[in-house]
């Protein structure tokens, strides 16, 4: 058996192919000679770039097998997708929660957040109360929490975007 050579995939398909994770392992596998065992991520066309090789070196004895995840690992990946985004969703909330508790004693603040809701007629009482108030910040997606967090609630953008996240409650 011969050493096992890796990165060979410039070799193989030239340096427009080649990223970081792709290895190529040849391997000598008796009668048949040399073989080449490519692992790689999946993205950017690289199985484009493998069958397109293959179609232009029609004499080379070279067989492709994409491995596709079964039944139990796409449940597997989607368990921990959910399980991410609902960890994701829950740190929002406390960022929320905190955020709001900081921000709850600011008059200026509670005043500004009455005036959005106000000002766009979305609500049709004369001054919204401090759990409406809160309702509507912690309706706030993470991209707000992150403006209102790094410029605060009165810049300019931040009370656009304010407007804006009113406005699409409505529809």
């Amino acid at each position: 058996m011969t050493k096992p050579k890796l990165n060979l995939f410039k070799e193989l398909f030239g340096d427009s192919s080649k990223s970081p994770g792709d290895t190529v392992i040849s391997f000598d596998v008796g009668n048949n000679g040399l073989s080449k065992l490519i692992t790689s991520r999946s993205g950017k066309g690289k199985s484009i770039d493998i069958l397109e090789y293959l179609k232009n070196h029609p004499n080379e004895t070279r067989k492709i097998i994409f491995l596709e995840p079964n039944v139990e690992q796409i449940a597997e990946a989607k368990e921990k997708l959910k399980l991410k985004e609902d960890a994701e969703l829950k740190t929002l909330e406390s960022i929320k929660e905190t955020l709001w508790n900081h921000l709850k004693d600011d008059q200026f603040v509670i005043d500004s957040l009455k005036f959005c809701l106000n000002e766009d007629e979305v609500m049709t009482f004369e001054s919204p109360t401090i759990e409406q108030v809160k309702a509507l910040f912690m309706s706030f997606d993470k991209y707000l929490i992150g403006q209102i967090i790094s410029f605060g609630i009165h810049d300019t953008e931040v009370r656009r975007s304010i407007y804006e996240h009113i406005e699409d409650r409505k529809k």
